[in-house]
């Protein structure tokens, strides 16, 4: 029996070892990617001042100092929460 217990033991220590550096992985990748989107919406910012569209609808015009909400399903925890973006343009 004691056997068995240690053997389960080291096998949810090398599991819950796996999961956190997946999950730090996943994180440095999410930071990523948020920066890249970031300096697309930039550059689409900046696009738009240089070479403005002919018609801008009221939902693609954006609106200084915003609150949007977004809220996702987090797979890991199967629960919803929520994140919170300030938009702040300049324009």
């Amino acid at each position: 029996m004691s056997t068995d217990t240690t053997a389960l033991r080291e096998n949810f220590e090398n599991q819950l070892k796996n999961i956190n550096e997946q999950i730090t992985k996943l994180e440095e990748d999410l930071s990523k990617a948020r920066e890249y989107r970031t300096k697309l919406q930039g550059g689409l910012e900046t696009l738009q001042i240089l070479d403005p569209k002919e018609e801008v609808s009221a939902e693609e015009t954006p609106v200084s100092e915003t609150e949007v909400v977004e809220w996702l399903n987090h797979p890991l925890r199967g629960v919803f929460y929520c994140e919170v973006i300030w938009n702040l343009n300049l324009l």
